[in-house]
């Protein structure tokens, strides 16, 4: 038990919930100003043991120390009336006690200082009654207050009868029955001087208790409103209930819509794809069985609008596939593997173009991931950074991965004509949006890039410069394997 935690319980004990708060406090300034003229005591036990061990005040200070010490027990008994008059009893008669003990004892006959100092420890003492009692027990109060008075009136007296006064001594100062006055005069001070404050204090806080009841009232008033409005809101949550029942009827009916347009949405993009299919075969057909340029040159351009038909379809698929949340299984998805494929699918390009791929995924070699989304997502940033190319030159793309925080960063950077971000910054990831003049495609990579990016619950960052280049930055969670 810490030292605290031990003055605590002293100053407590004897205190009871029961009580009323000022008897508690009563108690408590009792036993802590027992605790410390015990304190005092004690301390000066043992600088008398060790100054003059043969005196008889030794006896005493041990008895006034054991008494305050024994004063919390008798609160605890219930006599906390008894022991306030005993606290203040035995530090004033204690007090006259050692000066005459140590006066009677060769040593002190010469010491002048004991015939100061003991007043003014009286007169420290003379503000105990107004700690330890209430205005209200004037009469308590009056009784202690006249305690100390009399030992400072009687103090000269009482040394003259036991023959060890100051002039019996043979102390020479003339003017030494000047002191009682300044030592009365001191008294009254410190009395008066105390007392208002001790009155001051007693009435705020008479003003607080009342202020604290007049808030519990407004709270039990407060509370008994409550329980009425409680009992009206009643209804009212009743109410709430039914339409918040006709709400969720009407969300699962939107739902139930929204499904069977999206079953809708992809029955046609699929259906579609089986025409066109049967007329790009078809076309390839045509073209072997003819040998008419006009025609076979018609064909390739009806080949081509076939296939741009396709790719849209495809592209629609994918959107339809990702609204749907198709891919969902998540896996650690090796970087190095992915980018290989993706090289080999875009073999031709990369040689026709003189493309230079430089690799380094030797921070972050996997990310925990969906694979069909990393492959879509790094086939389009490559293909766009290809198809994006400077032709004054040679074209060069960087891929790279690192940790960041509690992300995992797939970066891949290109050298090419770069994009005007004031122009297009807030069109970039759009469908359908093209943001050079000789771009080919439909303006959907991005799009669908940043969809499946979004659909892991991660984000696409780019920087971009005219005639330098651009950096586009996926950050996706980097879920530790133990979460997983």
């Amino acid at each position: 038990m810490s030292p605290l935690a031990f003055i605590k319980n002293i100053a407590w004990y004897g205190t009871s919930p029961r009580f009323p708060h000022w008897k508690n406090r009563t108690i408590i300034n009792t036993n802590g100003m027992a605790f410390i003229l015990a304190a005092v005591a004690g301390l000066l036990t043992v600088a008398t043991i060790l100054t003059h061990p043969f005196e008889r005040a030794f006896l005493v200070l041990i008895f006034m120390t054991l008494f305050n010490v024994c004063l919390p027990w008798i609160n605890k008994a219930g006599h906390y009336t008894l022991s306030r008059h005993l606290l203040t009893l035995n530090a004033i008669v204690g007090a006259l006690t050692i000066t005459l003990l140590r006066k009677l004892t060769p040593a002190g006959e010469d010491a002048m200082g004991l015939f100061y100092q003991p007043r003014a420890a009286m007169l420290v003492m003379a503000i105990i009654p107004f700690v330890v009692f209430h205005f209200s027990e004037r009469r308590h109060l009056i009784i202690n207050l006249l305690i100390g008075f009399l030992g400072l009136v009687l103090f000269d007296p009482i040394h003259i009868f036991f023959g060890v006064g100051y002039y019996q001594l043979g102390h020479p100062e003339p003017d030494y029955y000047f002191t009682n006055v300044i030592y009365l005069c001191l008294y009254f001070f410190v009395v008066i001087g105390v007392g208002f404050l001790k009155r001051m204090m007693e009435t705020y806080e008479r003003r607080n208790e009342e202020l604290i009841e007049k808030l519990n009232a407004a709270k039990r008033q407060a509370e008994a409103q409550n329980e009425q409005l409680e009992s009206k809101s009643y209804i009212l949550s009743q109410l709430l209930d039914k339409k918040d029942n006709d709400l969720t009827d009407i969300t699962e009916e939107l739902a139930r819509y929204n499904q069977e347009l999206m079953q809708y949405s992809y029955t046609i993009s699929h259906n579609l794809r089986g025409p066109v299919a049967s007329m790009l075969g078809l076309l390839e057909l045509q073209k072997l069985n003819t040998g008419d340029l006009d025609t076979r040159e018609l064909l390739d351009h009806m080949e081509k609008s076939v296939l741009n038909l396709d790719h849209i379809i495809r592209d629609l698929n994918r959107i339809v596939d990702e609204r749907q949340n198709k891919f969902h299984v998540r896996e650690d998805v090796n970087l190095e593997t992915e980018t290989n494929l993706i090289m080999a699918l875009l073999d031709d390009h990369i040689h026709d173009y003189g493309v230079t791929i430089r690799k380094d995924f030797s921070r972050m070699p996997a990310v925990f991931a969906v694979q069909a989304r990393i492959n879509y997502i790094l086939l389009s940033l490559i293909s766009n950074a290809i198809q994006y190319r400077s032709p004054d030159r040679a074209p060069e793309i960087w891929l790279s991965s690192y940790p960041e925080k509690d992300c995992a960063v797939i970066e891949v950077r290109d050298n090419g004509v770069g994009i005007n971000m004031k122009r297009y910054q807030e069109r970039l990831f759009k469908p359908f949006q093209r943001f050079h003049p000789h771009a080919s495609g439909k303006g959907l990579s991005l799009y669908l890039a940043k969809l499946q990016i979004e659909k892991m619950n991660g984000r696409i960052t780019v920087e971009s410069s005219r005639d330098i280049g651009t950096s586009f930055k996926v950050y996706l969670q980097n879920t530790p394997k133990e979460d997983r």
